[in-house]
């Protein structure tokens, strides 16, 4: 719980965790508030089993929130966001799910991309209220502030020769970036919320009444277009590109599966269904080892809530 000034300055209370929706009384000013807590694990499915559904096992799990798994570009190491130390920071553990390391220290910090050299991460914090841009090498665990010539950046993805960053403004208007800083430039023509990047394109989604549409344009610069035979999704990040073609949950079937998208054949295939429903803003944060075998998503366990009446000030 924090407490802003008319003047915008910005304090942290000291009472408040896992804390929203504070209402103030008319009279007295005594203030509740709603204290929950939810659990969200990380899981593991193996794509190449006989039966994807029957490998599904707990990977990355704690008694609070662990979402938005990343894969390093060898497989070896899983970026991964998680409040389990009470604040929301980005962590990193082996390919199974040992050996947690915490990443960072910003109290407010978004999902990990990779570069392809495997050791450098890029991500978002607001630290300071306003999103800003951080690289990070792993080993040093130093973040580093990109200078950039627009405020509130968040969301970076690498491109593949980690030459470029993409990011996105508040209003979902997408930018390339120098990923060493510098100018930033308006890349696409529609508003985008979701993007990764597959090899030497960027892709990228749109929504529309029907749906989210999934479109691509090279990473160089050039045309931008829908991806043919692509199926709508549901929520804006339920999928995952690899350099052969697209990972993707469909929530309009029951159970909901995950399915395959060809780029070659531009055909679409089942592989396997989840036993509950993908959470909204999660994805469910699904992501697949670079060998296409293993598949990443959040699951959500116990969830609770009450009531607290905050102490007088």
């Amino acid at each position: 719980m924090w407490q802003l000034t008319l003047s915008g300055e910005r304090q942290q209370l000291p009472f408040g965790e896992d804390g929203s929706t504070p209402t103030v009384a008319a009279r007295g000013g005594r203030m509740a508030y709603v204290r929950g807590r939810r659990n969200v694990d990380i899981w593991r499915a193996d794509l190449k089993a006989a039966q994807p559904e029957e490998s599904a096992a707990k990977l990355i799990h704690s008694t609070r929130t662990q979402i938005l798994p990343r894969y390093s570009p060898d497989g070896t190491r899983i970026a991964f966001q998680s409040n389990r130390s009470g604040s929301v920071e980005l962590w990193m553990a082996d390919a199974q799910g040992a050996d947690p390391n915490r990443l960072t220290s910003f109290n407010s910090t978004g999902a990990a991309s990779w570069c392809s050299d495997g050791r450098r991460i890029t991500f978002d914090s607001r630290l300071s209220s306003i999103s800003a841009i951080y690289i990070e090498d792993i080993n040093e665990k130093v973040p580093r502030k990109l200078v950039i010539s627009r405020d509130n950046l968040s969301s970076p993805a690498w491109s593949e020769d980690c030459r470029w960053l993409f990011a996105v403004d508040g209003n979902n208007v997408l930018y390339r970036i120098p990923s060493a800083g510098g100018q930033a430039e308006r890349f696409t023509d529609h508003l985008s919320s979701y993007f990764m990047v597959s090899a030497d394109r960027l892709i990228f989604n749109t929504l529309e009444p029907s749906g989210v549409v999934l479109w691509s344009k090279p990473v160089g610069g050039g045309p931008q277009v829908p991806i043919q035979g692509m199926p709508r999704v549901r929520y804006d990040d339920s999928w995952a590109p690899t350099t052969t073609g697209i990972y993707y949950t469909d929530s309009s079937s029951k159970p909901v599966t995950v399915n395959f998208y060809d780029f070659a054949s531009r055909s679409t295939r089942r592989l396997m269904s989840l036993k509950q429903t993908p959470i909204p803003g999660t994805g469910p944060g699904i992501s697949v080892s670079p060998d296409g075998r293993w598949l990443l998503y959040g699951q959500s366990g116990d969830e609770s809530s009450e009531i607290m009446l905050a102490p007088d000030r």
